[in-house]
């Protein structure tokens, strides 16, 4: 089987699951007036997006960091990896 017809065949499948009117898929109404001409109320917002970023990106970015130094000094204890000094050049 190749490749395309495993693309049509996942994608007939995943449509006939979540087609439109499904009970497995929710839609939102994006549109900014109601159907009777009035103004949507604003969306909600997020409080305080910047901590939220800041919380969802720094632990794995440092724990990233630490295994990366833990693997680092493990290759150079084991004489796998040792950094030359030259290669700053």
């Amino acid at each position: 089987m190749n490749i395309g017809k495993m693309v049509l065949l996942v994608s007939v499948v995943l449509y006939q699951r979540w087609k439109p009117g499904s009970k497995h898929i929710t839609t939102r109404n994006h549109s900014v007036h109601t159907p009777f001409g009035g103004m949507r109320p604003a969306p909600c917002r997020l409080r305080f997006p910047i901590i939220r970023v800041l919380c969802v990106v720094l632990p794995p970015m440092a724990l990233g960091a630490y295994f990366a130094s833990k693997m680092a000094s493990y290759l150079e204890e084991h004489d796998w990896f040792i950094p030359d000094d030259d290669d700053d050049h």
